[in-house]
């Protein structure tokens, strides 16, 4: 199954080129989280002559040998803690920072702290709310984690060194805009084949949302979902989001029953994706299950903004 618009359910991924030659591959990394910095607007302490704009290394296009092929890299002038910064345009949550620096000269992105601020202000190496820090020469492609719940506008690189150069050929920030509304994605797969079905939003008179999806075609009686999600694990041991299914008994009546939480665990710093994952047990008492729900309630505030319910059967 091919979607254009969705993320892919797979647990492999193939490379391979058409044609009898080599293929090389430095590094990949494959994130499902979007990159919240591509094309916006970005700024730095000073430019270079050969580099006088700072936003290619937001653009997506990479090439860390400068000058190939007409892609260079962002790009200061030696000084005094020199910085680079973006603006995503809207208050978000940011997980992760990818960095990728100049093959030339790579020795000279070292003591690089990243830092985020609500507001427009000029980076200092005491900016408070910090994504990570590299102590020492960065190798060419880096990953940093952000913790948990770090939030602002503006993320900036800085050299901390009384005098430096700051080289960087692209850099990606994942995230979300906190002004997004939540994406669920509901996936139901067996050992061949997974398909996406869709849900429908509604509240109930306390105000909870409520995403329900049919599942009557499957005819399943009990089965085990796992939602996965960006810092979920505590809200779901608190019982924040619930899930239920519906069925009609033997008389007919319509029966709702609420699935039970089997287990959860935080994997913010250890997946790949950084995803926690809450597994559920759901029963409709021997009977075909019509449809499964989740409820969202409506005093809780969160900062991700897209889960995804899988389902095998």
């Amino acid at each position: 199954m091919n979607y254009a618009d969705k993320p892919h359910f797979a647990s492999t991924v193939i490379f391979y080129r058409k044609v009898n030659d080599v293929l090389n591959l430095c590094q990949i990394e494959i994130w499902s989280l979007p990159n919240i910095a591509k094309n916006k607007q970005a700024t730095g302490s000073s430019n270079h002559p050969s580099a006088p704009n700072h936003a290619v290394a937001i653009n997506g296009e990479v090439n860390w040998v400068f000058g190939r092929n007409g892609l260079i890299c962002a790009h200061t002038a030696t000084q005094n803690n020199p910085w680079w910064k973006v603006d995503l345009a809207e208050t978000s949550q940011i997980l992760a920072v990818t960095i990728i620096g100049r093959g030339q000269h790579a020795d000279r992105l070292k003591n690089l702290r990243i830092a985020v601020s609500k507001d427009n202000v000029i980076p200092t190496p005491q900016l408070p709310s910090v994504c990570g820090y590299y102590d020492g020469k960065l190798p060419p492609y880096l990953t940093m984690r952000c913790p948990k719940s770090t939030i602002g506008r503006y993320l900036s690189a800085i050299i901390v060194a009384n005098s430096g150069t700051l080289i960087m050929c692209e850099l990606d920030v994942f995230g979300y805009n906190l002004n997004e509304n939540l994406i669920l994605n509901v996936i139901i797969y067996n050992e061949t084949d997974y398909f996406y079905i869709g849900n429908v939003q509604s509240k109930d008179c306390n105000g909870n949302i409520i995403y329900t999806s049919d599942i009557s075609k499957y005819k399943l009686s009990i089965f085990e979902i796992v939602l996965k999600g960006i810092d979920l694990e505590n809200n779901c041991q608190k019982r924040f989001i619930n899930f239920m299914t519906t069925f009609y008994d033997k008389n007919g009546q319509e029966t709702i029953n609420e699935c039970q939480l089997l287990d959860s665990n935080d994997g913010y710093f250890t997946e790949r994706d950084m995803t926690d994952e809450c597994k559920y047990l759901c029963n409709c008492n021997t009977f075909e299950c019509i449809s499964l729900s989740m409820i969202y309630l409506s005093n809780f505030q969160s900062y991700y903004k897209e889960l995804f319910i899988y389902l095998h059967y």
